[in-house]
């Protein structure tokens, strides 16, 4: 598996096993993500499960530098934040 394939069978694994789900959700009460300019969508489909309808989220960053556009980091993640959650 690569990078895309990991991330990709978490979140297969989170929606079709919500008991797995649910166990990683317990795991935190809060969630910090720093870096988030450098997150693709599927990343922050991944916080999404993991946080649930929890408010419990925060995200850091600079859009101008982001360094991982060639593996699919959207800076756009951290400026539309609100939106996209």
């Amino acid at each position: 598996m690569d990078f895309d394939d990991l991330l990709i069978n978490v979140v297969k694994l989170f929606k079709e096993h919500p008991e797995i789900r649910k166990s990683w959700q317990d795991r935190f009460d809060y969630v910090l993500v720093d870096e988030y300019q450098d997150t693709n969508l599927v990343q922050h489909e991944i916080l999404k499960l993991i946080v649930g309808n929890r408010d419990c989220i925060t995200v850091v960053g600079d859009p101008q530098q982001c360094i991982y556009t060639w593996r699919g980091a959207n800076p756009d993640n951290i400026l539309e934040f609100e939106r996209l959650s």
